[in-house]
């Protein structure tokens, strides 16, 4: 995602900034504030948790838009597709041979972005 063109123009904007780490471990103190200065403004939040942590774990529908982003840029959107059904019925297939196969990308596949 973060080489996604709109995400890259505004990297030169986000300065990072030092948090004192009193009272945690290895200096991580467990949550992210956030603040954006605008015209109109500074606006803030606290992200208490990452999103996809154990603590705010990602749904079904955003594994599904995770994996479709990553794995359709190597093999395609039909071939992240096809994978991700081979994927969902492991448990159930006698031989891995096909869910295998539906790894390697196919010659000529573009990436989608």
């Amino acid at each position: 995602m973060v080489m996604r063109p709109e995400v890259r123009a505004f990297m030169p904007k986000v300065k990072r900034v030092p948090m004192e780490g009193k009272g945690s471990l290895l200096g991580v103190v467990g949550y992210t504030d956030l603040a954006i200065d605008t015209k109109r403004g500074r606006f803030t939040i606290r992200q208490e948790h990452a999103p996809g942590s154990p603590e705010e774990p990602m749904t079904a529908a955003d594994r599904v838009e995770k994996f479709m982003d990553c794995a359709g840029r190597v093999l395609g959107e039909r071939g992240a597709k096809v994978l991700l059904e081979q994927l969902e019925n492991l448990g159930s297939v006698k031989n891995v041979a096909a869910g295998m196969a539906a790894t390697t990308p196919k010659e000529g596949v573009k990436e989608t972005a």
